[in-house]
């Protein structure tokens, strides 16, 4: 059983491309992650990864191919969609607003960054085990590419066609360069605005300004010039770094409860019972498609369920017995 647990887990993974490694901040499956371009650190650095994507309403789930391409992942096997995937977290979610908590496990299934991990690497190169991700390993989830056109000023292109899931109050509307800006305004206190946020990065008090030229550019202004420094502090993982919904916020005050939960991802929160567990449905209009494999609309899994189990001999009897997929918080 450990075995096609394992193997659930890894296959799984791919499915999850684009949601466990978002915000998570400890994870530890056994992940096959991975990347297919590279970059070097320089003050015109530029980098587009290859997630396709759609910008029109999916209503189907394309069938996977049965062909190799050749690549360190065809000895996983094909993805398949459809089942549920159950994962344990040892820790209570404290809140489901990245102003308030940094328990980011849960939130990740909704919510999105600006930056990711790269699941075309071979994990031979690079396996993701350390916080720090090498420039030439980060890919984007809402970043197209990305760009310094001059000493401390980084150019974040998005990607078009990405959109809000299509419940209040977001009703499937694009998400655009002002909902970043809404974002480092509200959680690190950009553009002189006060820094209230119990989920603040100390380091984006580096920033000097947050503009958006366009619906798809942000244009960011650091008060240091340090290439290096920016890019880990922009790519770094993190609660502080996944994007809530303006609308959301403007209408309840915050999005603490989850009944308000609204994001970009691709499964949308049913349920919540606090202490015991969580359930989310696929998003069938979810934008993003799978990197190893470009025609196949993520997420693979129908339905996401979380378990809230803190007691490690519990913990492990259940995925002895196939009742976990995957364990996050294991230390």
């Amino acid at each position: 059983m450990k075995k096609g647990v394992t193997w659930i887990a890894i296959t799984s993974l791919i499915v999850m491309s684009l949601i466990l490694a978002s915000c998570t901040t400890s994870t530890t499956t056994t992940s096959t992650q991975a990347a297919t371009s590279t970059s070097t650190i320089s003050t015109t650095q530029t980098k587009t990864t290859t997630t396709a994507i759609n910008t029109t309403t999916a209503t189907t789930k394309p069938v996977t191919t049965t062909a190799t391409s050749g690549k360190w992942w065809d000895r996983l096997g094909v993805p398949q969609y459809g089942g549920e995937m159950t994962f344990r977290v040892d820790k209570d979610i404290s809140g489901f607003d990245p102003y308030q908590s940094g328990l980011m496990t849960l939130q990740s299934a909704w919510m999105e960054r600006l930056f990711a991990d790269d699941w075309t690497v071979d994990p031979a190169v690079f396996d993701y085990t350390i916080p720090y991700r090498p420039a030439e390993f980060v890919g984007g989830y809402y970043a197209k590419s990305w760009e310094f056109t001059g000493p401390g000023v980084f150019v974040i292109h998005l990607r078009q066609g990405i959109r809000w899931q299509n419940i209040a109050p977001a009703y499937g509307r694009e998400f655009v360069a002002s909902d970043v800006i809404f974002h480092m305004e509200r959680i690190q206190g950009v553009n002189g605005n006060p820094v209230t946020s119990l989920n603040a990065n100390v380091a984006y008090r580096d920033v000097g300004s947050v503009t958006a030229p366009d619906k798809y550019t942000v244009v960011m202004n650091w008060k240091i010039t340090n290439p290096e420094i920016i890019l880990e502090t922009m790519q770094a993982h993190g609660g502080d770094t996944c994007q809530e919904n303006p609308e959301a916020v403007k209408q309840w005050g915050n999005v603490y409860d989850w009944h308000h939960a609204v994001g970009t991802g691709p499964f949308i929160l049913k349920d919540f019972v606090s202490g015991s567990s969580a359930t989310m449905s696929r998003d069938p209009n979810y934008w993003g498609y799978d990197e190893r494999y470009p025609g196949n609309q993520l997420p693979y899994v129908d339905t996401l369920k979380v378990l809230i189990i803190p007691n490690l001999a519990t913990t492990m009897a259940a995925f002895r017995t196939g009742k976990i997929d995957v364990i996050d918080g294991l230390q």
